[in-house]
């Protein structure tokens, strides 16, 4: 992966909206479902780039979180959502960095 990611101001804000679902779901202000259910919707509000296989990234993030929440719904255990929130979470964190530090040259 280089180190460019563009995205334009809206692109960047849906973006951000992902971690914040990730926040929410932490502090038990959405369930699992909304949670999963908010990430893909904004994913596809945000119609982003696939430069560096952009999209395929982040399904592979998403996926076991979907799955999840296909077999549990809202009572999916926190001991098997967690090492696929904390991957998401830093996925969407890294890739926002990297945005912002395009947006500041």
């Amino acid at each position: 992966m280089n180190n460019v990611m563009i995205f334009d101001k809206l692109q960047e804000s849906l973006w951000g909206r992902m971690l914040d679902a990730v926040n929410n779901y932490r502090q038990n202000k959405i369930t699992f479902s909304e949670f999963v259910n908010n990430l893909e919707s904004t994913l596809i509000a945000g119609d982003f780039p696939d430069d560096e296989s952009l999209l395929s990234r982040w399904y592979d993030k998403w996926t076991p979180l979907e799955i999840l929440n296909a077999t549990y719904g809202d009572k999916a255990p926190i001991q098997e959502v967690e090492p696929y929130l904390s991957q998401m979470q830093n996925f969407l964190e890294k890739i926002l960095r990297l945005v912002r530090n395009d947006s500041a040259i």
